[in-house]
């Protein structure tokens, strides 16, 4: 029998305000602003629709995310 292991995933999509585009901001600096306030993320991706999803590596930094 085999064991599963279940990791908890810690998602935050975030939604800028009209006017405001991610895709105008380089990935640098992105990187960059979100290792200052978050912390180092396991995931950071631009969505097609302009929402940046973050998969955070603990409740601490989703907290922090949000």
């Amino acid at each position: 029998m085999r064991r599963r292991v279940v990791e908890d995933e810690y998602k935050v999509v975030m939604k800028f305000k009209d006017g405001h585009d991610i895709q105008a901001v380089s990935l640098i600096a992105l990187t960059t602003a979100l290792k200052k306030s978050v912390g180092e993320v396991e995931l950071a991706q631009v969505l097609h629709d302009g929402r940046l999803l973050i998969k955070c590596k603990d409740v601490g930094q989703r907290d922090k995310a949000m």
